[in-house]
């Protein structure tokens, strides 16, 4: 990142140089000259490019940029003329830090430069005024004196002492929905997509943009995640953390994320595996289910409550799916001929008895036989006595119009398919309140 001066340039050169002598301590890389066709001032614009060369032993480079177009900010033409080259050249320039002195060069013009770098978020826009009006000499009282080294050097570079170096307030003026809180808005009802859109905006026009920077990483994860990119997800939330590290902020957050972390490599881990394979491990079981949990509270809080019943009926998809697979049992191919004819003979019975007849274990298994399944093989973790409450629940996802029939998802639903999924977990889930934390995203 290059530290740029941009400043405008009228009869007096030593604005300029009075400018880069007040931020010395800043090791400018650039000066950017903004000029017109003047005939003197190209002059003046000419020899401060070759001063300036010399003078801080071409450690500044110096960039001129004449305005062809006019002379003075007269109508409205010449004005939206400005406008455009100056709007461009922040465009160009935005990936740096820019320093704006608006002293030299016509009043308008000056003016006009400071309302667009305050737009574009320049670092600082400064004022210089010379003690005594006799300390800035326009170049035609000097340019006798160009030739003159030692000289010239007493005009241009004065005692900073008798210069008075006027900071102008630069608190961005943005738009009155695009602020960092509306932007947290959008972040805490878990619109990530607009939260994005809105810090990466932010980024570009705040002063100090790390806070906004660090809330669009980690809004970008919780966007992959929300959409089960584990992976580039998991890649993302490093980054974030590695910045909270580097700028030493959000330290309140800093342990969640860790924690989110450490499970996300869990549900990375061995992704190359089948998902029979997958399911099997207690810890990977855990960290998906825990993680469904919270996204169906997620799309709750945005009474999106299909998905949310869509989360919970997938956990107890999950739950039938992991210890089945304890039993070396794959619910999307039975091997039926490694099942013993009592546990046959249990599923018939107990189908006649939850469904009304009966039926043989099918070598694709849906979540309701999966659980007479468990039960049929004396699994400790699931009782006949749950079957029918089971049964009697699965209408809350499958009747709506997302699934099989035609009724709405309502809020009174989902807590109550909520509230039975959430009871089996706490039964198969050791310490199931504080797991669960570690799931939930962060807020700001």
């Amino acid at each position: 990142m290059k530290k740029i001066l941009i400043a405008t340039l009228g009869q007096s050169p030593g604005v300029i140089t009075e400018a880069i002598d007040q931020l010395k301590n800043i090791k400018l890389d650039e000066v950017i000259i903004l000029h017109t066709k003047d005939y003197e001032i190209i002059e003046s614009a000419e020899y401060l490019k070759t001063h300036i060369n010399i003078y801080y032993g071409g450690n500044i480079s110096c960039i001129l940029r004449r305005i062809e177009t006019f002379e003075d900010l007269r109508d409205k033409q010449s004005v939206e003329s400005f406008t455009k080259i100056c709007e461009d050249l922040f465009e160009n320039e935005k990936n740096n830090e820019i320093y704006v002195c608006i002293s030299g060069g016509r009043k308008g013009a000056s003016g006009l430069l400071g309302i667009i770098a305050h737009k574009y978020g320049a670092k600082e826009i400064f004022h210089i005024i010379p003690e005594e009006e006799d300390i800035e000499k326009k170049w035609k009282d000097i340019k006798s004196f160009k030739d003159n080294k030692e000289q010239m050097e007493k005009i241009l570079h004065p005692d900073l002492n008798r210069i008075f170096y006027v900071s102008l307030p630069v608190e961005k003026t943005l738009s009155t929905w695009l602020t960092e809180k509306t932007a947290d808005g959008f972040f805490n009802k878990n619109n990530y997509p607009g939260a994005v859109k809105m810090y990466a905006e932010l980024e570009k026009i705040l002063r100090d943009p790390r806070n906004v920077q660090i809330k669009c990483f980690l809004a970008s994860t919780y966007l992959l995640l929300e959409k089960f990119e584990f992976e580039k997800g998991l890649k993302r939330l490093r980054e974030t953390l590695d910045l909270i590290n580097q700028y030493t902020i959000f330290e309140s957050i800093k342990n969640k994320i860790e924690k989110q972390i450490e499970w996300l490599d869990i549900l990375n881990k061995d992704k190359d595996k089948k998902f029979f394979d997958r399911i099997k491990d207690r810890d990977y079981f855990k960290s998906i289910v825990l993680f469904l949990f919270e996204k169906a509270n997620r799309n709750a809080e945005n009474e999106m409550y299909d998905y949310g019943i869509l989360c919970l009926y997938r956990i107890l998809e999950l739950i039938s799916q992991h210890y089945l697979a304890e039993h070396n049992i794959d619910t999307e191919n039975v091997e039926i001929n490694k099942i013993s004819d009592e546990v046959k003979k249990t599923f018939k019975e107990l189908k006649k008895e939850i469904i009304g007849s009966y039926s043989e274990i099918p070598e694709k298994i849906a979540l309701l036989d999966s659980w007479i399944l468990l039960v049929a093989l004396k699994n400790n973790n699931f009782k006949k006595e749950d079957l029918k409450t089971l049964k009697e629940t699965l209408p809350i996802r499958n009747l709506l119009w997302i699934e099989h029939k035609d009724l709405p998802a309502r809020k009174e639903n989902f807590n109550k398919l909520k509230s039975y999924v959430e009871n089996i977990c706490k039964k198969l889930i050791e310490n199931y309140d504080e797991e669960k934390e570690k799931y939930a995203f962060c807020k700001f």
